[in-house]
């Protein structure tokens, strides 16, 4: 098993940080005796060789918007080490797209270049730099939570599918979309989230209560009669950063 990217040193570090990382991770293996079942491999992904192929990767791959910050390279191309009947979680990812109308949101944004409108700021005249301010101030995505209702019609769903997707398929993303507006107003951006699967199992998992607690416990588990094949999930990780993209 790879855990990919935050969780071990295969995250690209400055060399002094990646070195405190290492001895810190060591020392957790070490101290809870698991040093016959973990081996801490220092490096980058693109960068280490293994003995031997792997059953799962793991990693935290996902950035704003799903594909910032860059991560879902590296986890892509440790795919070279899974075998053929491999996992890896997460499995897929999806992104929800929507039009949306926001008022105040547009003009906090925009009263952010109001700055370069003065024409004597110590003696200098900044007002020609204000169509630059507020094309540059627009550009960048605003990370933050919403409220559904600004929504202006439904969603558009895009799908990742890690298991397939390979690296240069990120290296430029093109989402088509068509939105059917359900209700009247200014289009002020697109609003952005997304959901990450972690997909084990064809069998649904099986709930086991206990008398002595009050939690249910999930396991997978194949039925003693073979059922039809249904898709299942062994935990659905919800990770969701909303983004708000003005136009």
């Amino acid at each position: 098993m790879i855990p990919v990217g935050c969780v071990t040193l295969l995250e690209a570090r400055p060399t002094s940080e990646e070195q405190n990382t290492q001895s810190d991770q060591q020392m957790l293996v070490k101290n809870n005796h698991l040093s016959d079942k973990i081996i801490v491999v220092p490096g980058k992904i693109e960068d280490i060789s293994l003995p031997e192929a792997v059953d799962v990767i793991i990693s935290e791959p996902m950035g704003y918007m799903l594909f910032n910050e860059r991560m879902l390279e590296s986890y892509l191309h440790s795919k070279k080490w899974l075998k053929a009947n491999g996992m890896m979680f997460p499995t897929f990812g999806d992104i929800h797209l929507a039009p949306f109308s926001d008022e105040q949101l547009y003009m906090e944004h925009y009263s952010r270049a109001n700055f370069w409108y003065q024409q004597c700021f110590y003696g200098v005249n900044l007002s020609s730099l204000r169509g630059a301010a507020v094309d540059e101030y627009f550009r960048q995505p605003i990370v933050d939570t919403f409220d559904s209702r600004i929504l202006m019609a439904r969603t558009v769903k895009y799908t990742v599918n890690f298991m397939d997707a390979e690296e240069a398929d990120l290296h430029r993303v093109e989402i088509p979309f068509v939105f059917q507006l359900t209700q009247s107003g200014l289009v002020h951006g697109l609003a952005f989230w997304f959901d990450v699967a972690f997909v084990g199992s064809l069998y649904p998992p099986k709930i086991f209560k206990s008398k002595w607690t009050l939690e249910e416990h999930l396991t997978p588990s194949k039925p003693e009669t073979q059922p039809e094949p249904r898709t299942g999930d062994l935990g659905v990780g919800g990770t969701s950063r909303c983004s708000h993209l003005l136009v």
